[in-house]
């Protein structure tokens, strides 16, 4: 009876690149289902919220990098600005009416006016 002998190093790589497939395919599969906001995100929104003391605990949380990131305006998605706009003009996505366009007077933006914590 004859055995077909397959060399090791060519077994031996094509594991290698089944590992490696595999792990990229779990790697891409849990890609979209984990989209955590960005801190500069988180600080923008306890601000809006007038929450000051979660705002001044993920300051201090911050990196350097993240909070230069903060200052140009960088680490904040398309959507939750837009998100962030819905809920300052108060729209209601159902009836596509808003609170502005309802007589309800614009307040500051509280983003603005807020006390940053310095270092």
């Amino acid at each position: 009876m004859t055995r077909s002998v397959i060399p090791r190093s060519l077994a031996s790589a094509a594991v290698s690149r089944l590992a490696a497939g595999a792990m990229l395919f779990v790697a891409a599969g849990c890609w979209p289902f984990h989209h955590s906001p960005t801190p500069q995100e988180q600080y923008y929104s306890a601000v809006s919220r007038g929450d000051a003391i979660s705002a001044a605990y993920i300051w201090a949380q911050m990196s350097p990098k993240d909070r230069a990131k903060l200052t140009r305006g960088e680490g904040i998605s398309p959507e939750f600005e837009r998100q962030m706009l819905r809920q300052r003009l108060g729209a209601d996505p159902q009836s596509g009416t808003s609170a502005a366009s309802q007589g309800a007077a614009f307040s500051q933006n509280p983003a603005s006016t807020a006390a940053v914590p310095q270092r």
